[in-house]
Parts: C-alpha cells; sequence; structure tokens
C-alpha cells in the first residue's frame, strides 16, 4: 500500500513538474512573440511619421495630391500589415499607435489643402517638413512611450 501511495505522490510531483514546464516553454514563447510584435509596431510608429513617410516617398515627378496619395496609402498598407500586432500589446498601446496613424494621415491631408492646386511633390514635402513638431509627431513619441513602458513592466 505504501508502494502505491508513493508512486501516487511521484506520478503527482511529475506531472507538476511537466505542467510547470510547458507553462515556462508557452511563457518563453509568448514574450518572444511579443517582442517582435512591439518592435513592428516601434518600426511602424517610426517609419509613418509625416516627416519620414514624405520624405522616403518623395519624387521629383510627382505632383502633390499623387505624393499625399502615395503617403496616406503606405500609412494605411503598413498600418494593415501590422494590424496583429495587436494581439499581442495592451488596448492602451494599439490605441497609442492607431492615434498616431490618424494623426499622420490628418497632418498630410491638411497640408495638402493648405497647398494651391498646381503644388508639386515638393512642395507638399516643404510644407510637412515646415510643420516639424506637431500632434503627429507627439501622438507618435507617445505611442512609442507606451510601448517601452508595457515592456519594461512585462520584463
Amino acid at each position: 500500500a505504501s508502494a502505491v501511495i508513493s508512486m501516487k505522490i511521484y506520478q503527482k510531483t511529475e506531472k507538476e513538474k511537466s505542467s510547470a514546464r510547458c507553462r515556462l516553454a508557452f511563457s518563453k514563447a509568448i514574450m518572444s512573440v511579443r517582442l517582435q510584435a512591439c518592435e513592428r509596431i516601434l518600426l511602424f510608429l517610426e517609419r509613418n511619421k509625416p516627416t519620414q513617410v514624405v520624405t522616403r516617398l518623395l519624387a521629383p515627378q510627382l505632383s502633390a495630391r499623387e505624393l499625399q496619395h502615395e503617403c496616406i496609402t503606405s500609412i494605411g498598407n503598413e498600418f494593415e500589415h501590422n494590424f496583429t500586432q495587436q494581439l499581442y500589446v495592451s488596448a492602451k498601446v494599439w490605441n497609442a499607435a492607431s492615434l498616431a496613424k490618424e494623426s499622420a494621415i490628418y497632418l498630410i491631408n491638411k497640408a495638402f489643402t493648405e497647398l494651391p492646386e498646381n503644388a508639386s511633390a515638393q512642395d507638399l514635402a516643404l510644407k510637412i517638413i515646415e510643420q516639424g513638431n506637431t500632434a503627429a509627431d507627439t501622438n507618435s513619441i507617445k505611442a512609442i512611450e507606451e510601448l517601452k513602458n508595457e515592456l519594461q513592466q512585462s520584463c
């Protein structure tokens, strides 16, 4: 009888150890995926600041309207490409990233409306760069800070 009890205790202990190893492995895997998601969101936020996106997409043959369209399309495509990353960050971080995206699009549209109808892409780029430290950049910086805070809390 004592051998059966000892065997049951041993089996229970081994099952608990195995379960703990599984939880640890799962936790490590999730942390790795979360870190990759944070890296992708950070890259999205940096690449889609209005001054960054307009500089990256500026081509001399484009009109202001064409550059506006290219910028907004690029921001939208990158956001959609990273949409699933919201599974791995808090709603607060994802909402901050979404706000940064919307602010960038708003700034690009606003700058475009302030230009004459026949403006060039360079005119639009200069208008966006002139606006410098805007709400769009501020919202990107806030989202980056939220992301960093969340990452530091989870380590």
